[in-house]
């Protein structure tokens, strides 16, 4: 049968896909540069008053020497206190300067235009971006600059989404759900193909950044300030990306506090896929289709019994390869329980692949309390 041939050439190319991204962390390499960069933290914040003190004591207790490194802090239209938090800040700590945006242009996203205008003030040869509700660990600066080797444009690393107190099955799969993502991050940055990367753990040079226009080509798409950056600098540049795989480059996040919130994250994400080069949104459709198929033929094996050992024999395949990339990521970074929550995600994974794939393209989502609607990101 066609559509059995189908299913079955999805799982050797999705369980040959996982096998090259665990392959792909056993190739991830120390930083060896041990030149200290001048360095500028970039950190946009909008209506960040109950997280950017936080932030910014993080960031002040970098081990990294203080007289090499700035932190810049762009007051992205704020309408409670985040201003003069940051401006109590700024006159106490010498390193610490702020700029406050009242209107961002209509063609650019607000977060890029931010991020623009932080790195046109920035002294470093190094940019490194974080959010306003993250925690870098303190040797984080250092060890992002251990990779910045002479031929290394771009460095990405882990943001973990920790554990909310109450440590519910929701907290726990959000938290394995950040870690699915840096795993596939990690191992294609390993393969020499990098796929993604987070905002919230990010640095490049400055003149990697210069070369692709900063942000001209993606100005207009409301995410992609990581990840579609990556392929601007991959794909138009010599440099090369690293990954940094070790604990002390962390940068903790804060959970969505609720699954409206973590929803509307998940699509505001989803939402730049077509944007993505063609061999990109061909691995995506891919990925996409096979989990499609594997809710299909879940449902068809109800009604149908012979439709059970195809699909068990998949489902159980994709689960056995999933597990090993994550644990293989997870413990190099001793995250190991964020995986306590496997069993049950994996049976949940093909459906959230699905709906919030297909809501990304087609849905509304909202993002720092404003409205956005997928099919018009590029108007």
């Amino acid at each position: 049968m066609f559509l059995h041939t189908i299913f079955l050439l999805l799982t050797i190319g999705y369980i040959s896909l996982i096998i090259s991204l665990i392959i792909g962390l056993y190739h991830l390499q120390d930083g060896k540069n041990s030149q200290k960069y001048f360095v500028s933290v970039i950190v946009a914040a909008h209506n960040e008053e109950e997280n950017i003190g936080l932030c910014l004591n993080s960031l002040l207790r970098q081990t990294y020497p203080h007289e090499l490194y700035e932190i810049i802090v762009i007051d992205d239209r704020s309408s409670d206190g985040t201003w003069e938090i940051v401006q109590k800040f700024q006159e106490r700590h010498s390193k610490v300067s702020a700029l406050r945006i009242d209107r961002s242009p209509e063609k650019m996203a607000p977060k890029k235009f931010a991020l623009s205008r932080g790195i046109a003030s920035a002294r470093g040869e190094i940019i490194l971006t974080t959010d306003a509700d993250t925690l870098p660990e303190s040797p984080w600066i250092e060890n992002m600059i251990r990779h910045f080797e002479p031929q290394v444009g771009m460095v990405a690393g882990f943001s973990p989404l920790d554990l909310a107190e109450k440590n519910s099955f929701f907290s726990r799969f959000i938290a394995l759900d950040s870690l699915s993502l840096a795993a596939v991050a990690a191992g294609s940055v390993g393969l020499g193909n990098p796929l993604t990367c987070n905002g919230r753990n990010l640095g490049y040079r400055k003149k990697a950044f210069d070369e692709v226009g900063g942000f001209r080509e993606i100005a207009r798409f409301i995410s992609g300030d990581d990840d579609l950056l990556l392929h601007l600098i991959k794909e138009e540049t010599d440099w090369e990306i690293r990954y940094a795989f070790d604990r002390g480059s962390l940068v903790h996040a804060r959970q969505p506090e609720n699954f409206s919130e973590f929803a509307n994250q998940r699509i505001r994400h989803a939402s730049k896929g077509k944007h993505y080069s063609p061999k990109m949104v061909l691995l995506l459709s891919g990925i996409y289709f096979y989990n499609l198929l594997l809710i299909g033929y879940f449902l068809g094996s109800l009604v149908a019994p012979k439709f059970i050992f195809l699909w068990l024999t998949s489902f159980m395949a994709k689960g056995i390869a999933d597990f090993l990339l994550m644990n293989r990521f997870a413990m190099r970074y001793r995250l190991s329980y964020f995986l306590s929550s496997f069993p049950w995600a994996a049976f949940l994974h093909p459906l959230y692949v699905v709906i919030f794939g297909l809501w990304g393209q087609f849905g509304k989502f909202k993002w720092k309390g404003e409205s956005y609607e997928a099919l018009s990101r590029d108007k």
